[in-house]
């Protein structure tokens, strides 16, 4: 017993002492963002998942703030700032930038999003809270549609910011592209990380967090051994739902074998259950 305690404590260091410093047992951490963030701390969401990866790693204690709200452009946050700081967190995770490009007239130019940015990465300096930046989510799963060109430039300036700032970033735009480029992933109704062409299925949180996790330190064949507990999260949203406030869920194991016989039956998941419930309610008659 004694000799598996051991282990156990032995490869918690282990994991510990891979760790970017940044992370410290009892930290709070502010997650900072849009709709993406909001809804981030769902069962099988990236936040939910990310804190769990901490814990796994031997960080205990840590405690999240979820700064999200949808809709949130970099000038909305700039605004928000002084309400953000007031929670004093030990590290501020920021993701900004979809809604930039996505709301068109009402969002940010490149040119306002890198004063925006700046004025907040300056802020966060003078305060002494540590800042990870994260690449923005893409706006449609299509890589060359107008907002992910656009994207592109938005993308690079965090890049070139998290390195003259020596700050983390994690490059969440880059792995979607590189996931959607693999066909490694089958989705249904032509979508493969998200559920409307913007918010994040169960695949597309697992791999957000698992950009987080390994910018963070751990391990990429640690955070492997994870995939197998997470995929049977309640994490993908089938049908009668809104993505928002889903009322049912299943995990990626089953999505998988849902998706395995709707392709056999050469239909989506979506109308495999709803000709499952049709003949269900036949059978009522």
């Amino acid at each position: 017993m004694n000799k598996i305690l051991f282990v156990g404590c032995f490869l918690a260091a282990l994991h510990l002492s891979a760790l970017s410093p940044l992370f410290k047992d009892g930290m709070k951490i502010s997650f900072w963002g849009d709709s993406i963030v909001q809804h981030g701390t769902q069962e099988g969401g990236f936040i939910h998942l990310f804190m769990d990866g901490l814990k796994r790693s031997g960080i205990r204690n840590a405690a999240f703030v979820n700064e999200g709200i949808g809709g949130a452009r970099s000038s909305t946050m700039l605004e928000r700032l002084d309400h953000m700081l007031k929670k004093k967190p030990d590290l501020i995770v920021l993701h900004c930038g979809t809604n930039d490009v996505g709301w068109g007239k009402q969002g940010c130019t490149l040119p306002q999003y890198k004063e925006n940015m700046g004025k907040i990465l300056d802020r966060c300096a003078k305060e002494g809270i540590p800042v990870f930046l994260v690449t923005p989510t893409m706006h449609t799963e299509q890589a060359e549609s107008k907002n992910n060109l656009l994207l592109k430039g938005y993308c690079e300036f965090l890049r070139e910011t998290a390195k003259n700032r020596s700050l983390l970033l994690a490059d969440w735009n880059a792995r979607m592209h590189a996931v959607l480029k693999s066909k490694k992933i089958d989705g249904d109704r032509m979508l493969v990380l998200t559920v409307d062409k913007l918010h994040l299925n169960g695949y597309g949180n697992r791999y957000f967090a698992e950009s987080m996790l390994a910018v963070a330190g751990v391990p990429e064949e640690t955070i492997a051994q994870w995939e197998k507990e997470w995929d049977m999260l309640p994490a993908m949203t089938v049908m009668l739902n809104v993505w928002h406030k889903p009322q049912y869920k299943i995990s990626i194991r089953d999505f998988q074998k849902l998706r395995a016989e709707a392709k056999k039956r050469k239909t989506t998941v979506d109308d495999l259950l709803k000709k499952a419930m049709n003949d269900y309610i036949q059978t009522l008659q």
